[in-house]
C-alpha cells in the first residue's frame, strides 16, 4: 500500500511566496493595460496632430508605422 503524507517529505508551500508572485501577476497585467492605454492614447493624439498640422497621406503614415 502506498501513504499519501505530505509531510515527511515535501513541506507545504509557504503562503507569504505564492501571495507574493500572484500579487505580481496582478500588478502586472495591470500595468500592461496602463501601459498599453498610455501609448493608444499618446499614438491618437500624435496621428491627431498630424491630421491637423498639412502632413503627407494617412497612407505614407500608415506605411512607416506597419
Amino acid at each position: 500500500m502506498l501513504r499519501f503524507d505530505r509531510g515527511k517529505d515535501h513541506p507545504p508551500p509557504r503562503h507569504q511566496t505564492t501571495w507574493l508572485s500572484c500579487l505580481g501577476t496582478i500588478a502586472a497585467v495591470i500595468g500592461g493595460f496602463i501601459l498599453m492605454g498610455v501609448l493608444g492614447v499618446g499614438l491618437a493624439l500624435l496621428l491627431g496632430l498630424f491630421d491637423t498640422v498639412n502632413s503627407p497621406a494617412p497612407e505614407a503614415l500608415a506605411a512607416i508605422i506597419a
